[in-house]
């Protein structure tokens, strides 16, 4: 009896939670996310309770973790500019009113790269029983490239000039590369537009990871700062143009295995730029890059582990 009596309450609770995520709910929520752009970045998931919360789930539509980034931030720039509202806020409000929730402090509004892990990006809105305020959380990606080799499977170690395997020991390497990005920066990076640039590493003989920064950088990741009206415009003024200035921090990672001659590699990119308009080069005072432009690093990281396989290999023209 109690079996049977549980069962009617759960089909009674199921169909009264059904009336609020019918189609014409679903099909109203959708045609508003076309109407104001949104639905252009992350698109409707789902809608369950779970232990009194009401958790309202969106998916971002790509699977590039870097371009949702960069797409979601200009979607929350320009929704804010629009509308004068946050992007979060609108959305946990919307969906409460169509979705006719009576406790709006019960709700969690959920944009995820993955429900399996909090992978970035990760955006949620909800209210904060401490602060007794409705509050937004961002989990933004960092530019982190990771790559694994393996020597004997790359097609360009047929050439007999080619390296075939890791000979060398990690501090070797560490220390090769380390010498090798000094020199690269000192003649202005990989786009040789940065003359000042200022090359500094904190690497010591038995570092588990190589670590170097470079400030003073300019046109080195965000490669088409300076190309806009605003920029032109004030070259008239100044003998040369406003390009921020941008520093970056890099951290190389290996792993050697001898027994199969593969190595394990691990980049990871960080930096900021300055405005441009104050010739801004203190990094404190700087944007995160990781913010602002996460797919322009995401890009340059790619770009210093292709140089990396390149002197380890000493294939010049290695490229993925």
């Amino acid at each position: 009896m109690k079996a049977f009596l549980t069962s009617i309450l759960l089909l009674f609770w199921i169909n009264g939670y059904s009336q609020l995520v019918n189609d014409s709910t679903i099909q109203k929520l959708h045609k508003q996310l076309e109407e104001t752009g949104i639905s252009q970045v992350i698109k409707y998931r789902n809608f369950v309770k779970q232990k009194g919360i009401y958790r309202i789930q969106f998916d971002f539509r790509s699977d590039d973790a870097a371009k949702n980034n960069q797409l979601w931030q200009m979607l929350k720039n320009d929704f804010y500019k629009e509308k004068n509202i946050d992007i979060r806020q609108y959305l946990y409000f919307y969906c409460i009113n169509i979705f006719k929730i009576e406790q709006p402090e019960n709700v969690l509004l959920e944009i995820r790269q993955s429900y399996i892990n909090e992978d970035c990006p990760f955006i949620q809105y909800y209210y904060n029983e401490k602060t007794k305020q409705y509050l937004g959380d961002e989990k933004i990606c960092m530019a982190e490239y990771s790559d694994n080799v393996s020597f004997d499977a790359l097609e360009f170690f047929d050439k007999k000039t080619i390296r075939k395997k890791p000979s060398k020991t990690r501090n070797a390497y560490y220390n090769m590369l380390n010498s090798h990005f000094r020199e690269l920066y000192s003649k202005g990076g990989f786009r040789k537009h940065s003359k000042e640039a200022k090359f500094s590493s904190s690497y010591r003989k038995g570092d588990a990871i190589l670590k170097f920064e470079v400030k003073d950088l300019q046109k080195e990741v965000l490669t088409h700062a300076g190309e806009n009206f605003v920029y032109r415009i004030l070259r008239y003024f100044y003998d040369e143009p406003l390009l921020p200035y941008e520093y970056i921090k890099v951290e190389i990672s290996l792993e050697l295995n001898k027994s199969n001659n593969q190595m394990a590699m691990k980049i990871k990119v960080v930096g900021g730029y300055g405005s441009g308009f104050y010739q801004n080069k203190d990094k404190h005072t700087m944007n995160d890059l990781d913010k602002g432009f996460p797919a322009y690093i995401n890009d340059y990281a790619e770009e210093v582990s292709n140089e990396v396989v390149r002197k380890i290999t000493q294939y010049k023209n290695f490229k993925r």
